[in-house]
């Protein structure tokens, strides 16, 4: 019982991180996707563009991660504005994400990028700021 309250908190209290590394994570496996199976495809006599299921997985890791991020993140933030923007690109994101893995639209796959990046900038953006919900815990 006491270890789930540790691992909340340091959640809480790290979220703004977290989200920032699941963000970066995510945009470093989107741009070397393509790079890494062209390699592979160009070494196997049969041209397959099909990535491994695994691979497909770490993609949903990834919304896992981020809407954790958001949420706690969302929670703890003084600005008023921040979770509804929080919760704006995660939406983008996890549709874009899961359109990728699904292809219901021909979107591209660069677009990805764009409420990855503006996830990461938020959660950076975010650390600046006190992470309660009065001033009186807010510490200059």
């Amino acid at each position: 019982m006491e270890t789930n309250k540790l691992n909340s908190s340091l959640i809480r209290l790290n979220s703004d991180y977290i989200g920032v590394i699941g963000s970066a994570l995510c945009l470093i496996h989107c741009f070397a996707t393509p790079f890494l199976f062209a390699a592979q495809a160009t070494k196997l006599s049969t041209c397959s563009d099909i990535s491994p299921f695994w691979w497909k997985m770490i993609d949903l890791i990834f919304i896992v991660i981020t809407y954790i991020a958001v949420r706690h993140s969302s929670k703890m933030t003084i600005l008023t504005w921040m979770p509804a923007a929080l919760y704006l690109f995660w939406i983008s994101f996890a549709v874009l994400v899961l359109n990728n893995l699904f292809q219901f639209l021909h979107i591209p796959h660069a677009l990805i990028y764009i409420p990855a990046i503006c996830l990461s900038g938020l959660h950076l953006y975010n650390r600046k700021y006190c992470r309660c919900k009065s001033n009186a815990c807010c510490v200059n």
